[in-house]
């Protein structure tokens, strides 16, 4: 820069250099310029996984079957606030309880809202009386056609 524009060659950027290399009088030589290089490409933004639902502690069915049985309740009962996890196995849990299958336990007057082994159980026995066949992995988890008949029940003891 300095040797194209007719100062000391000494590679020290003097008051004089400085001047001329922000003027408009500088002068240009490409022999000595570099390219600008390609800016690199901003790269695509990777989803943010979905949170996975904690499971309660107790809980001995899968989330899944929780899940539907809260799909099911919106689709066909909605109501507002719309019923989630808790809200649903709470309800299903009050139902039992005035049905006689299921007991709190440990003097407990609320249900819990934890889809449980009493609660599984209570669901099995549910199920028995309403003449539901289950195999074993089935029997006490929650389905439609017992959730179904689990509303009835509901809306009989209203």
């Amino acid at each position: 820069f300095q040797k194209a524009n007719g100062l000391k060659d000494d590679g020290v950027a003097t008051v004089e250099t400085q001047e001329l290399l922000f003027s408009d009088a500088a002068k240009y030589n490409p022999a000595k310029a570099t390219a600008t290089p390609e800016p690199t490409a901003t790269p695509e933004p990777t989803a943010t996984p979905e949170p996975k639902p904690t499971v309660p502690a107790g809980q001995v069915v899968d989330q899944s079957v929780i899940d539907a049985m809260v799909k099911w309740m919106n689709d066909n009962h909605a109501a507002t606030p719309a019923w989630t996890s808790e809200s649903a196995v709470k309800w299903m849990q009050t139902v039992l309880v005035k049905d006689g299958k299921l007991t709190l336990a440990d003097g407990k007057t609320e249900p819990t809202a934890i889809y449980d082994k009493d609660t599984k159980d209570a669901v099995a026995a549910y199920q028995q009386a309403a003449n539901l066949t289950r195999d074993d992995d089935h029997l006490g988890v929650i389905d439609a056609e017992t959730l179904a008949l689990i509303w009835q029940t509901a809306q009989a003891q209203a």
